[in-house]
């Protein structure tokens, strides 16, 4: 926990010195670009404090994000994947809640959705914190998540090597682009997973003071749920990634799943099996191969996140194939994986969602993202097998070669 609170305590430090310095240049007349200036630097202030190579090299890659949102390659995308409510409802908080004005006719639903609102009351914060409503500035910070996401979760792994490999994936991939671009929910949820998960580890190997790491971790996954109903499976996929449980645990736990499902289903009327089957199949499926390297379009539409994942993938199968067997990670990541996709599969039949076991079908790609940490470390760690077998073949070849030589 000292690792948290000391975070914790330097982040709020510099919210506090950001609000007030922020609030003096607004009073100054400075531009927006001075502003994700300021947030570019955060990075390397925690480079100053550790005087560690990875957060250089992690700040470094940060700091190409707000080059690109400074040169306007990167810009503010209303439209994708609810993105327009998301920033209507940061809109209805700012000019409604907070300033005092009308709900605009068109965007009276938003009032009825509290996962919206949470969002927008999020968004706002962050617009309080740099005095500035400016888009731009808005997106520094999801990237700024983003990067704070990836140093605890190199923490929660005890800094090694194979983490910081993913991290560097992470900060890399096109989704933590595509997801930066817009006003949602997909990186608060992974950086609450992520603090969620540090404080769950700690009282799973450390123990210590249960009852304050109890009440924190119900505090932080309280939060996350207002943001995502389900928030608690993303928590329980990476304690399952993470740890190695007995067999008895994992079918207590998929036992659990099933009667809180089954209940839902009852409830609602749900008596569809063949549906569900579809949807969880989907679902998981497209949790592991979304994007769909086998539809045409994606290769024309979804460049760059359908060559990654292609990459990545290729990895795992050169991985297996070159032994012959399924290393116990990539076990772990399918049954991690089925935690999550079970409820997702419950949502899309609950919102009655079209059918299509193709890329994209329920904005798979997008809710994939707070579990991406997931694959992207099946992904390292397959890279690095497959590395490390060239490396010994090509040792073996090198030493045949010299006896042959000698003989």
């Amino acid at each position: 926990m000292n690792f948290l609170i000391k975070k914790s305590v330097f982040i709020s430090i510099l919210l506090i010195l950001a609000i007030a310095f922020n609030y003096m240049l607004t009073l100054m007349g400075a531009d927006e670009n001075l502003k994700l200036l300021i947030l570019s630097l955060i990075p390397y202030l925690f480079y100053i404090v550790s005087r560690k190579k990875y957060i250089l090299l992690l700040s470094t890659l940060m700091l190409f994000k707000f080059l690109f949102l400074g040169l306007g390659l990167l810009q503010f995308d209303y439209f994708y994947v609810d993105g327009e409510a998301f920033h209507s409802a940061y809109m209805i908080i700012k000019d409604v809640v907070i300033g005092g004005g009308e709900v605009p006719y068109n965007q009276q639903h938003i009032m009825g959705s509290y996962i919206w609102l949470s969002v927008g009351f999020y968004y706002y914060l962050l617009g309080l914190i740099m005095s500035s409503s400016d888009l731009n500035v808005l997106l520094a910070f999801n990237y700024l998540f983003i990067y704070f996401s990836a140093l605890v979760w190199i923490k929660i792994n005890q800094y090694s090597q194979i983490s910081i490999a993913t991290s560097v994936l992470l900060l890399i991939s096109p989704e933590s682009y595509i997801f930066g671009m817009y006003i949602g929910k997909e990186i608060i949820l992974l950086f609450i997973a992520m603090i969620a998960i540090y404080i769950a580890q700690n009282i799973y190997l450390e123990g210590g003071n249960q009852k304050k790491q109890y009440l924190l971790l119900i505090a932080v996954i309280v939060f996350g749920t207002l943001i995502r109903p389900y928030f608690i499976t993303i928590v329980i996929a990476y304690l399952f990634f993470l740890n190695t449980y007995r067999k008895k645990i994992v079918a207590y736990v998929f036992m659990s799943y099933m009667f809180v499902y089954a209940l839902i289903t009852i409830h609602y009327d749900l008596y569809n099996l063949m549906l569900h089957l579809r949807n969880f199949t989907a679902n998981y499926l497209g949790l592991f191969f979304s994007p769909n390297l086998f539809r045409l379009q994606n290769w024309d539409q979804f460049f760059f996140s359908t060559v990654f994942h292609v990459t990545g993938l290729s990895f795992i199968f050169l991985s297996i194939i070159s032994t012959f067997r399924v290393k116990s990670y990539i076990k772990r990541g399918l049954v991690a994986v089925l935690f999550y996709a079970t409820p997702m599969a419950l949502v899309v039949s609950l919102y009655s969602h079209h059918i299509d076991s193709s890329v994209y079908a329920f904005y798979i790609p997008r809710s994939r993202f707070p579990i991406i940490l997931i694959l992207y470390t099946i992904f390292s760690i397959s890279i690095s097998h497959v590395i490390q077998l060239q490396i010994i073949r090509r040792s073996d070849s090198i030493v045949f070669n010299d006896k042959k030589l000698m003989q």
